[in-house]
Parts: C-alpha cells; structure tokens; sequence
C-alpha cells in the first residue's frame, strides 16, 4: 500500500508540474564507464618473458637470448655471424626519479647534443635517446626508451657492440646496423606495466 500511495503522489506531483508549465526532468541511465581490456601484446611465436616485480613491467625476448640477473639486469640478443659486431644486449638501469627520466647512457654530453624523443609503445609514453661512444677500438652505439613508474626511473638500453674493421688485417664484414637493430622495437612492443 505505501508503494502504490507513493507512487500515486509522485504521478499527481508530476501532472502538477506539467500543468504549469513546469519541464519535468527526464530520468537517464548514469553512465557506465568503459573500462578497455588490458593489451596483451605479444613477440613473434616462442619468445620468452622477462618479468621485472620491482619496476612494475614485463617485457619479451627472443628465445636464443640469454638472461642474467647480476648487479644490472641485462639480455644478450643473438647477432649475426662473421661481421664486426661483437656483442648486442638489453641493460635495464634503474634511477631515482628525475624530470625527465632519462638514461644515464646519456649522462655528461653536453645539453642538446642527444634528442629526446617521444616514443610510445602499447599506450605507455617512453624518451627515446640514441647515442655512440668509441674508444680503443671498441664503438658502442645505442638506444634507450626511458619511463618512470612511481619513483623509479627505468631505462630499457639496447647496446650494438662493434670493433673498428680497420684494426683487422682481413677485416671482417661491417654489420647491418638496420637489421640487428630491427628487435629493439619488436621487443619494446611487448613491454606492459604489471596489474
């Protein structure tokens, strides 16, 4: 019975309102937020995961890469054979948060001689940094995509390790810097921020 006199007062208040004039609001369903799925990127068939539970991220490598978890996280990637490329490697450098968070590979050159780019992989915003250092023979060349999560500063840096081919006497062949590089942004296409 009190639903139906309720219901009664509030039809008679409605008419009421409607006689003089009166707009009467009409009622809407609230919003539904929308929440989108969590992307699940993943590397080409048989790639493996590294899972970092300190920083917050998953990322995946390929599977003839070799994993080790010493004072600095670091993958070694495959590289052709027979050129000058001696090595090809992910370090992952962590750092306090500074703005912006940025890689220490580029740490000591002077202002603007490295570009920070803006770079963004599965909906994450990353500095993209590239660089190269020489010495004794040695040339390192290399990548880095910077992000911060909380207060840490991660750096995701990929390193292409080469020897000068003119300190050979048979020089071995100069690597294909486009073709060893290709992985970098296959595998930061895979980086995700843990749940």
């Amino acid at each position: 019975m009190r639903t139906t006199l309720s219901g009664m007062v509030c039809g008679l208040l409605l008419l009421a309102l409607a006689a003089c004039n009166i707009p009467v609001p009409t009622p809407t369903a609230a919003p539904v937020p929308s929440v989108a799925p969590l992307s699940t990127p993943e590397g080409p068939v048989g790639w493996l995961t590294y899972t970092d539970t300190y920083a917050g991220f998953s990322i995946q490598y390929p599977p003839d890469g070799t994993l080790y978890l010493e004072a600095m996280t670091r993958i070694d990637l495959p590289i052709a054979p027979d050129t000058n490329l001696g090595e090809k490697y992910l370090q992952i450098a962590y750092g306090s948060l500074a703005s912006p968070c940025l890689s220490s590979l580029g740490a000591g050159w002077a202002p603007g001689t490295i570009p920070q780019t803006p770079v963004t992989f599965n909906g994450v915003d990353f500095i993209l940094e590239e660089g190269s250092d020489a010495g004794a023979g040695n040339i390192y060349e290399w990548v880095a995509y910077s992000v911060s999560n909380g207060s840490i500063c991660i750096s995701l840096e990929f390193v292409l390790h080469s020897t000068n081919p003119a300190h050979y006497d048979i020089p071995p062949a100069v690597y294909d810097y486009a073709a060893e590089s290709a992985v970098f942004e296959q595998m930061m296409n895979t980086f995700l921020w843990l749940p």
